[in-house]
């Protein structure tokens, strides 16, 4: 199972509310275009990884969470909900995190500051688009950063469980170094209240 940055949101614009918690768990598919001269040169490499997170309701506007992959990451991150309300059809939040990746021979640091944004047209359905911006620092000194977006809808299945499917697009810009590659994800996941 292999990963690079964790571009992933299953998540909307609105907080889970005070006192509520959720586990999700993720399955994606990871892919890159090489630049020319790469390894992949130009065509899409595909690799899968599995996801878990755990959002946790602090208060109404304000969620804490952590989330590991198999591709090596670890993440902490909040997020902070402020336009619309747990019930209202907008939502907005903004949110902040630190990561950390196991490679090899370097140590990978990431800071994440995505923007959460959705629309709930009824009671159980939330289409969403999550902004992203990803600050990398890498301890051989191939420094980058990430621009991209999710895409996704979840479904509320049960009272306890939400169905996600989800899409990113993200290009990373390394320091000196003009490429053309992109990052790709699709994938689905359930994530359970308690």
């Amino acid at each position: 199972f292999s990963s690079c940055a964790q571009l992933s949101s299953f998540q909307t614009g609105k907080t889970l509310g005070k006192g509520t918690n959720q586990i999700t768990v993720t399955a994606t598919g990871y892919g890159v275009t090489g630049e020319p001269g790469s390894i992949i040169e130009g065509d899409l490499a595909i690799f899968p990884f599995i996801e878990v997170m755990g959002q946790f309701g602090i208060t109404d506007r304000l969620d804490l969470g952590l989330k590991l992959s198999t591709g090596g990451n670890a993440q902490g991150h909040a997020k902070f909900q402020f336009a619309g309300s747990l019930e209202s059809k907008f939502a907005a939040a903004l949110g902040g995190g630190l990561s950390y990746q196991w490679a090899d021979e370097v140590r990978v640091y990431r800071a994440h500051v995505p923007l959460y944004l959705s629309y709930h047209p009824g009671e159980k359905d939330a289409i969403y688009a999550t902004p992203r911006y990803i600050y990398q620092s890498v301890s051989d000194d191939s420094n980058a950063y990430f621009l991209g977006s999710s895409l996704g809808y979840s479904r509320q299945l049960s009272q306890n469980f939400t169905l996600f499917l989800e899409g990113n697009i993200s290009k990373p810009f390394v320091e000196n170094d003009m490429n053309e590659t992109l990052l790709y994800q699709f994938g689905v996941g359930g994530g359970w209240r308690f």
